[in-house]
C-alpha cells in the first residue's frame, strides 16, 4: 500500500508536521476554547461548533477524522484503536 521504503510512521510524521505548520490551527484559535467548553458540557454541542469552522478547515478535519476512523477500524491488525489514536 505504501511506496517502497515508506512506512506508516513516516506518513504519520509528515501529516503531523503539516498540521503543525498550518498558519492557523485546524481547530481555529477563536473556536478552540468554545469547543472545549461545549465538549465538557455536552459532547453533541461540539459538532455545532465544528460547523462554524472555515470551509477549508472543516474539509480537512473531516478527511482527517475519516482517516483516523479507517485506521481504528483495523485495530485488530495495527493495534491503533480510538484510544491510541
Amino acid at each position: 500500500i505504501f511506496p517502497p521504503g515508506v512506512q506508516a510512521k513516516d506518513l504519520g510524521g509528515l501529516l503531523k508536521s503539516y498540521l503543525a505548520m498550518l498558519p492557523e490551527p485546524l481547530l481555529t484559535s477563536r473556536l478552540y476554547p468554545i469547543m472545549l467548553a461545549a465538549g465538557a458540557d455536552e459532547p453533541g454541542c461540539v459538532w455545532e461548533e465544528v460547523s462554524k469552522l472555515p470551509h477549508q478547515h472543516y474539509a480537512t478535519l473531516r478527511l482527517l477524522l475519516s482517516l483516523l476512523a479507517r485506521v481504528a477500524s483495523h485495530a485488530d491488525i495495527n493495534q491503533m484503536d480510538a484510544h491510541n489514536l
